[in-house]
């Protein structure tokens, strides 16, 4: 009993840690094509790739919504479009990584996201069998209101309730928290409310490593 519950943890981790790394990955390959050559060296390297990408991302989703595109197929085209990317310009790629911080310094960043989520995961210790979150209102958008958002943006279609359209003005203050709720929960078995136990030990890992090298 105590040994499956240890080896589903430590395959939670290794799958959160896995798929985390994946889309970062895919945000700087897309980010590094926006990126001019003569702004390479600033802008090339670190964190600004994969906000750039990100933000493309973003972009294409609101105008995939609205042309009625779910966003799962939104995300899988950002990964179809970043291995391409990837195959096909993967000489940028490699001096990008050497240029800036080299095969060593992308490594050493790898493993300091790794740590700080299996720290963060230790801490907050979600579930690793296939219970749910709870649903728990605090007064305001929690994140079940999020996961439940963007899993009708994940297939569009009519509303399962009656004269009400998702499409409102929760969506409006904040599209890309659901966009990236989205892409992220793609690796989780399209479910933002499994990816959901796992936001948490991603985001402070991602913002602790970005933090240390600014």
């Amino acid at each position: 009993m105590i040994g499956g519950l240890i080896a589903a943890h430590a395959l939670s981790v290794a799958h959160g840690i896995v798929a985390a790394l994946a889309w970062l990955a895919a945000f700087f390959v897309v980010g590094l094509t926006l990126v001019p050559p003569r702004w390479r060296r600033s802008l090339g390297g670190g964190e600004s790739p994969v906000v750039l990408g990100a933000a493309l991302y973003v972009i294409g989703c609101w105008f995939g919504i609205a042309l009625g595109v779910p966003l799962t197929r939104l995300a899988i085209a950002l990964l179809a479009v970043a291995i391409v990317l990837a195959v096909a310009g993967r000489r940028r790629l490699l001096d990008a990584l050497a240029t800036s911080d080299g095969s060593g310094g992308v490594a050493a960043w790898a493993l300091s996201f790794a740590a700080l989520y299996l720290l963060a995961y230790v801490f907050t210790m979600p579930p690793a069998t296939s219970d749910q979150l709870p649903v728990a209102w605090t007064g305001n958008l929690d994140l079940f209101t999020y996961a439940r958002y963007t899993k009708y943006l994940e297939r569009l279609g009519p509303s399962n309730l009656v004269n009400f359209s998702y499409l409102n003005f929760v969506y409006l203050q904040t599209p890309a928290v659901f966009y990236l709720l989205g892409s992220l929960s793609l690796l989780f078995s399209i479910s933002p409310m499994r990816f959901c136990a796992d936001l948490g030990p991603i985001l402070s890992s991602a913002s602790t490593c970005a933090a240390v090298r600014w």
